[in-house]
């Protein structure tokens, strides 16, 4: 039968011990063999759009690190990876098992893609049980992405690795759904921690929201509001309109101002704000080259001179890291920034900024096309590799 909004929230600080241990989560786990991921047919790639990007051309030197700046527990000092798409798609998600397969390569932090509307009541058909899902029962999606996710979390915690969950649905960002669903989900979830949520466990609200900014700032408060009032107080992720483009982060900081600005959406002062890039030509994933006219600090550092102004922290939810399959993307132009020389400039600058930039999650591994040209298959696959994971190794300076 339907199950109504309200009936969804009231079941959320129950649901946990109600739904059937099919994954045994709670007790002593056998040791896990990673498991390697097979390739998705049809390929899979970032599919939001990203526009050109517009970055402000800095007029004065760069901003000092002065004030107090927010402290959020378990990222006092930079978390970077990776994200991993597959559990958002037709593809399928991916077990808990094989999301272990990473941590060997020296991963800080994972952010996971899911999909709220596929676990929540009155979603599409599921893949996994052949039915539509009715919310928090035993034998449904919900039962099957909790117990999961529950799981993950766990493993990466005892791995030290921050796991972060991606609602990736490009929503908009007063959708109250979106409050609503992480309201019962991360209830569920704390539940299943005992309580208390890993000190690098965090939520991403919504991936790359549209570009609804009239709504933008109350939108996000309320749905923050909604997630507190619930009693989830884990670490939380922002995003912004125009796809998280991370030129409009200075925007998104303005509209707060008029809902009391960025430090007062979260009563926690537990938020951090999400940007993504792809520097290539078009902003997006494709074309596979360098942009001509790459400058790293003056593409960057202004929008990080602008969170150290407002005393947040951001990260690099997404960024096309110069490269994949163990190789280096060329320059548009004769002559230019390829993209060794991206990542040696970008691991320069995400040190010196490391105040204010808590994590650079690249995109992607998982269940990613062969041919993509940002895939992460390997760390021992060639130079690529070795030079992406020197961030992850010396997050600081």
């Amino acid at each position: 039968m339907p199950v109504t909004r309200t009936q969804f929230l009231a079941a959320a600080s129950t649901v946990a011990m109600a739904l059937a241990e099919r994954f045994n989560i709670g007790t002593t786990d056998a040791a896990v063999t990673p498991t390697p991921i097979p390739d998705p047919t049809p390929p899979n790639q970032e599919d939001g759009p990203k526009g050109e990007d517009v970055a402000p051309t800095p007029t004065a030197p760069p901003v000092a690190a002065t004030g107090k700046m927010a402290v959020i527990p378990g990222w006092e000092i930079p978390n970077n990876g990776i994200c991993i798409t597959g559990g958002e798609t037709s593809a399928g998600p991916i077990g808990s098992s094989a999301i272990s397969a990473y941590f060997p390569w020296g991963i800080k932090a994972m952010r996971f893609a899911l999909r709220s509307t596929t676990i929540m009541p009155g979603g599409p058909t599921s893949a996994l049980t052949g039915k539509q899902n009715i919310g928090p029962a035993s034998g449904t999606d919900w039962d099957w992405w909790l117990s999961s996710m529950v799981k993950a979390a766990k493993l990466a915690d005892a791995a030290g690795v921050a796991f972060v969950l991606d609602n990736h649905t490009y929503r908009q960002i007063d959708d109250p759904d979106i409050g609503a669903f992480w309201a019962a989900f991360g209830s569920a979830m704390k539940a299943k921690f005992g309580g208390k949520f890993p000190a690098k466990f965090g939520i991403e609200l919504v991936n790359e929201p549209a570009s609804n900014w009239v709504a933008y700032a109350q939108g996000l408060k309320d749905n923050i509001a909604t997630i507190r009032k619930a009693g989830v107080d884990c670490t939380l992720f922002a995003d912004h309109g125009f796809y998280s483009k991370f030129s409009e982060f200075p925007k998104a900081m303005a509209l707060l101002d008029a809902v009391g600005g960025p430090e007062a959406i979260d009563p926690l002062n537990k938020t951090i704000f999400i940007l993504h890039d792809y520097p290539t030509p078009s902003g997006n994933d494709n074309p596979a080259v360098i942009k001509k006219g790459m400058d790293v600090r003056k593409r960057y550092g202004p929008i990080f001179d602008e969170a150290r102004k407002r005393k947040v922290c951001v990260v690099m939810g997404e960024i096309g890291m110069g490269g994949g399959n163990g190789k280096f993307l060329p320059a548009e132009e004769p002559g230019g920034m390829d993209g060794e020389g991206f990542v040696r400039a970008y691991n320069e600058l995400a040190r010196e900024y490391s105040d204010v930039l808590k994590g650079t999650w690249c995109w992607s591994a998982g269940r990613v096309a062969v041919a993509y040209p940002f895939r992460l298959n390997s760390m021992t696959d060639g130079p690529h590799s070795l030079l992406v994971q020197d961030l992850w190794k010396k997050p600081t300076p």
